[in-house]
């Protein structure tokens, strides 16, 4: 027991007592350190937050999608209603950073945003420059269960060997919840640092910054690359979505922060923080006080956390789509129905969209939100229309049986026999027909053209079951979903 004490102490940066005769000291010291991780976490902690292999943050053992507030340089004491406007204006997350020299008024925050059911993100003081301060906040707010992730390093472009000595240090002190960091740049070592975190914030800079234009085609592209960069080591992917102006630049207005908050969903993101609240720094004038971007982000947090579209982008089956300059798209299969997001990142044109959708859609688009735009409609499996500069619309189209089956009680086209062993004959068309076949799950496994009025259809080969038949008579202006039975 006294060689570990001195083990400990060697990690503390004190000099090591000579191991015993035979033990290999290296050896020994991964050992003590792999210990002591599982005592701070697994099996004698509880794991406040972690990445599960789906690649969601999970928070308290419950999937958790951050939508929330950065908040730099911020004072608890000169502002002690910031959490309870945070958590007012729906945001359920709030990053701050430590250059609050009270660690008193940051355990105040704390408490306060555990009342408010308010998750926490603290960025931490680089451990090289004070180590004292790094592991004094650590140590005395591990302890606050609102704490979910620690900031390793904002804007961690070029700093690798600081993220990577921040991680080890903080390794030795708290692994029970979820390192990141932030970036800017998509250039290398970003790639090389995903390595070291378990999310990656990826952020841009304010409306028109860096290239003096304010669309938004190459931000979604950024978001895009997050994604698939974090996909590969199994990280969780956020966004920082600009509020502020810069030097003299205006402030964007609300539809370019609401359209580029959408963009981040897109493309493939699963959380979003506004930055920021508040700023001391004075090159900006950043500031709640700008009310149409507080109520633009507050809208946002209530549409995706108060919907379904919460659960869908949590665990919908993703694919997102790029059909045109500044044309961005994506489509979510959850629950049996298929949800599509579209998005106009151009500054002040409008475009045409043309969305091939899957062949097992059968319900029509319903607007999300009636009070987005609802200019895209199903044409020949396609969902075409146009937005205009940094619009964003929400579509849901079922897939489930229950509309299915709807349709086919309404059917005028009838098969016969049904029930059936497979082989049955269509009748209430006149024309030549094709017919889609989609299993009770709504999944598409047939396709059948040109199909005569009493011509035999075949489905021997397929499994017993319920299946749904998309009748498709162009001639005779027939679109109908009929169920048939196959015993």
């Amino acid at each position: 027991m006294n060689f570990f004490i001195k083990l400990m102490q060697n990690n503390q940066g004190y000099a090591p007592e000579a191991p015993p005769a035979g033990i290999n000291f290296l050896t020994l010291r991964r050992v003590f350190l792999a210990v002591l991780m599982i005592f701070s976490s697994g099996a004698f902690g509880q794991m406040v937050s972690y990445v599960n292999d789906d690649g969601n943050l999970m928070v308290d053992e419950e999937v958790f999608l951050p939508v929330g507030f950065y908040c730099e340089y911020m004072n608890f004491y000169t502002w002690p209603d910031l959490a309870q406007d945070i958590a007012d204006g729906g945001f359920n997350t709030i990053v701050t950073e430590t250059y609050v020299p009270d660690i008193g008024s940051y355990e105040m925050f704390l408490n306060q945003c555990n009342g408010l059911n308010l998750k926490n993100i603290i960025v931490l003081p680089q451990y090289l420059n004070d180590p004292t301060r790094f592991d004094a906040y650590v140590n005395a707010l591990k302890i606050f269960p609102s704490l979910i992730g620690y900031n390793l390093l904002f804007n961690a472009n070029y700093a690798e060997l600081a993220v990577m000595e921040q991680k080890q240090r903080l390794q030795q002190l708290d692994t029970t919840r979820v390192s990141m960091a932030d970036f800017e740049l998509i250039t290398p070592p970003f790639q090389y640092m995903i390595q070291h975190l378990e999310s990656s914030i990826f952020y841009q800079g304010p409306w028109g910054y860096p290239w003096g234009t304010p669309d938004l085609d190459m931000v979604a592209y950024r978001y895009r690359f997050n994604k698939k960069t974090t996909a590969h080591q199994v990280v969780f992917p956020m966004i920082i979505a600009q509020t502020h102006n810069w030097e003299n630049n205006p402030y964007p207005p609300a539809a370019h922060l609401d359209c580029q908050s959408y963009l981040g969903f897109i493309a493939g993101n699963k959380g979003i923080l506004f930055y920021a609240f508040l700023d001391s720094d004075n090159n900006s004038t950043i500031n709640i006080t700008q009310p149409e971007l507080y109520q633009a982000a507050s809208d946002i947090a209530t549409e995706v956390l108060q919907s379904e579209l919460k659960e869908v982008i949590l665990h919908g089956e993703h694919q997102y789509y790029n059909v045109g300059q500044y044309r961005h798209c994506a489509t979510w299969r959850y629950n049996n129905n298929l949800f599509v997001m579209a998005a106009n990142a151009s500054a002040d044109i409008s475009f045409a969209y043309d969305i091939p959708l899957p062949d097992d859609v059968i319900g029509e688009p319903v607007n999300l939100f009636d009070y987005r735009p609802d200019s895209l409609a199903l044409i020949n499996n396609h969902l075409t229309g146009n937005l205009a500069p940094y619009q964003v619309a929400i579509y849901k189209m079922d897939l489930n049986t229950g509309f299915a089956e709807k349709q086919a009680t309404e059917a005028t086209i009838t098969a016969t026999p049904n029930p059936t062993k497979g082989r049955f004959t269509i009748s209430g068309v006149k024309n030549k027909f094709s017919c889609r076949v989609y299993n009770v799950q709504g999944r598409f496994v047939m396709a059948l053209t040109e199909v005569m009025p009493g011509e035999f259809i075949n489905l021997e080969a397929l499994p017993d079951g319920i299946y749904l038949l998309r009748i498709s008579a162009k001639a005779d202006k027939q679109n109908q979903t009929i169920k048939i039975i196959k015993y």
